[in-house]
């Protein structure tokens, strides 16, 4: 699943995923016990969150990316990651 800082197997495996009305959402399986938070940025210098902090418990986390509106767009992201302090 990933996030495990002392295995260097373990890494957080995002992917881009269509959706049924053509939209698209980002998702990553969440490790039990961590805390996610999807970040964008237009310019690898400035990023400002997607949305709250997530808690896992070993489920998909999939992130609506509805200010994507067409392929053209340009977005970066990354998943901020911490130990879990919230309950859901």
């Amino acid at each position: 699943m990933g996030t495990d800082p002392t295995d260097p197997a373990s890494y957080l495996r995002v992917a881009l995923e269509t959706t049924a009305s053509g939209g698209y959402e980002l998702v990553h399986r969440a490790e039990p016990g961590r805390d996610y938070r999807l970040l964008v940025s237009a310019d690898l210098a400035a990023w400002s969150p997607a949305g709250h902090w997530r808690y896992g418990e070993g489920q998909w986390l999939k992130y609506p990316l509805a200010f994507l509106t067409v392929a053209t767009d340009l977005a970066l992201f990354k998943v901020e990651v911490q130990a879990g302090s919230s309950a859901p």
